[in-house]
């Protein structure tokens, strides 16, 4: 059982999610102190969206925002709020749809003692992402890797309290899908490092997000979203690269000690 004091984990999930909850459950009992937090449905912002995200708008995929995109980020921002009324060092947010390995609770606890200069260190993202950037700490057998291109997903990432803080203040307005917002961190200003290889897995039996993401259709995009997007795209790659070149300095471009893992 992993010291409450040091990590605690708070699981996004739906109410009514019961097997999902059950399931995860069974997951963390006797590994980590876990509460659930629980996440808003989409159609709870019913009229109230444009509060939290004006006009829904979202020049990164040319489109509008999703009432459960906007859902997700929304619950999310609950469970770091939960994690900050703890006592705990870090905290482990999850997704109900996430699975860890009984021995990679081991390898969680080998990583967060031995390497404790981060503000997010994810666990976990979605298909084939290989972590490509310079290796910070080899924890006996995982790697920490300070990334050039942060894997998507936000089933499973530790938050040190001020990362917390940070993101809970800067991700309203919402303008982008939550796992698009906390890979951006030219925005929230986090020191983020990533696992390799991934020690959180998505169930492959579940289909749709903790709140729903991917449930609703998306709008179709006008010109003006169009036109947005391509000077949001044009912003975002010229932020990112200043990032990296100040986080990595002249290997960024040389590429030297980058690594694959």
């Amino acid at each position: 059982m992993l010291d409450a004091h040091l990590i605690q984990a708070f699981v996004v999930s739906l109410p009514s999610a019961s097997w999902r909850r059950t399931n995860i459950s069974d997951c963390l009992k006797g590994q980590i102190s876990f509460e659930f937090v629980d996440a808003i449905p989409g159609n709870a912002l019913m009229g109230r969206d444009q509060d939290y995200c004006p006009q829904r708008f979202c020049p990164r995929y040319f489109r509008d925002l999703t009432l459960n995109e906007i859902a997700c980020s929304l619950s999310h921002r609950n469970a770091l709020c939960k994690f900050l009324e703890s006592d705990a060092k870090y905290g482990l947010i999850l997704e109900d749809d996430a699975h860890i390995d009984r021995q990679n609770f081991q390898k969680l606890h080998d990583v967060i003692t031995n390497f404790g200069g981060f503000d997010i260190l994810k666990l976990g993202g979605k298909g084939n992402h290989v972590s490509r950037g310079v290796v910070q700490k080899d924890c006996n057998g995982t790697v920490v890797v300070a990334a050039v291109k942060f894997g998507l997903g936000a089933h499973a990432y530790v938050v040190s309290r001020s990362a917390a803080e940070k993101i809970a203040n800067t991700i309203i307005p919402i303008r982008d899908p939550y796992d698009a917002f906390l890979s951006n961190a030219y925005v929230h200003k986090c020191n983020i490092f990533e696992t390799s290889p991934w020690l959180v897995a998505l169930q492959p039996k579940f289909t749709r997000g903790a709140a729903g993401a991917n449930s609703q259709k998306h709008e179709k995009a006008t010109l003006k979203h169009n036109l947005a997007g391509m000077a949001f795209y044009l912003k975002y790659n010229t932020m990112r690269r200043v990032f990296n070149l100040r986080r990595f300095g002249l290997s960024y471009i040389t590429k030297s000690g980058f690594t694959k893992n």
